[in-house]
């Protein structure tokens, strides 16, 4: 009995050290914001793109006009 109570002890000093160990890494977390901030960007950019499209279309119809 001795014995399993032991074992479960260390199990559980085991169990509570990991748990410490994954709070304190920060590098997923880094990674996460990364992630995030590629995401507004992309966002960003396909939204420009798509406010300029009709703008460049026309600008190539009048250049494509005053060529023929």
């Amino acid at each position: 009995m001795k014995y399993l109570m032991n074992r479960a002890s260390i199990e559980m000093f085991l169990l509570r050290q990991k748990a410490r160990d994954l709070l304190a890494n920060k590098s997923g977390v880094t990674m996460i914001e990364y992630s995030i901030l590629l995401g507004i960007i992309t966002a960003l950019v396909i939204a420009t793109i798509l406010l300029i499209s009709g703008k460049v279309q026309t600008a190539w119809t009048s250049i494509n006009n005053v060529w023929t």
